[in-house]
């Protein structure tokens, strides 16, 4: 059986993880400009607003994500990363920094607060939206 690779980790690419259940798309980018992204939105999102291209065009898009940055817009996230070549394990460990913050910003958005009550919900939605991560990264 052959192994699947990964594609280079230093590579300019993207792919969108749908949320189904709580109707939050997110856009993963590696290693990409804000004016490569926003191009990538204005052609995948159709509901992108002037708040979110003012957030996306700031001139520190690329300088606040040292290695990971999530951007919340009016209808889903972005999250920026920069992957470096040989750094596979440090790589995804910021992406699961990024899709923790996405996590808390949905279930918060729905009055749903972390108490030990509703950590489940919490659990669910981070592995779900890891799972779809990893599946789109192979």
């Amino acid at each position: 059986m052959k192994k699947k690779s990964i594609k280079k980790l230093d590579k300019k690419r993207w792919f969108i993880i749908e949320n189904d259940t709580y109707k939050q798309d997110i856009l993963c980018c590696f290693n990409m400009t804000s004016e490569e992204v926003l191009k990538i939105l204005k052609k995948k999102h159709s509901k992108l607003t002037e708040e979110d291209i003012e957030l996306l065009n700031d001139k520190d898009f690329q300088k606040n994500s040292v290695d990971g940055a999530m951007y919340k817009l009016e209808q889903g996230f972005v999250i920026s990363l920069k992957w470096h070549k040989d750094s596979f394990r440090a790589n995804l460990c910021v992406a699961m920094h990024e899709i923790m913050h996405i996590t808390h910003y949905i279930l918060r958005d729905l009055r749903i607060p972390l108490k030990e009550n509703t950590e489940e919900a919490y659990t669910y939605l981070f592995t779900s939206l890891m799972e779809k991560f990893l599946f789109k990264l192979y």
